[in-house]
């Protein structure tokens, strides 16, 4: 369930992505550069650049309630997802089933009996 909006000029629509770089002559990932842009404005949101051992995070990023993330299935975190959900903030993420386990409360697994 994505957060209402009830005044669309305060949408953001954020897109965030983590790349790696490699300087020249180098034989792995030296760097990971990680990006949240804004759709709605066409301005970047946040950018850092980390270590090559640093993954793919939404906690790095600073979200408001109201926002909406568009992520890919690096980010596919379910606890990071609902602790943005309990902040109001709408996470649309590219899935593969397999690689995303389902939380379901114990209520929940009942009423599917």
């Amino acid at each position: 369930m994505l957060p209402s909006v009830t005044n669309a000029s305060s949408l953001r629509l954020l897109v965030v992505d983590g790349s790696s770089l490699q300087g020249s002559g180098a034989k792995g990932a030296d760097y990971r550069l990680h990006l949240a842009l804004d759709l709605v404005s066409m301005t970047l949101h946040e950018v850092q650049v980390t270590g090559a051992d640093q993954g793919e995070s939404l906690s790095r990023y600073g979200f408001t309630p109201g926002d909406v993330v568009m992520v890919d299935r690096g980010y596919n975190h379910p606890a990071a997802i609902l602790d943005l959900y309990e902040q109001e903030v709408g996470v649309v993420v590219r899935l593969l089933p397999t690689a995303m386990s389902l939380y379901l409360s114990q209520d929940d697994w009942t009423d599917c009996l």
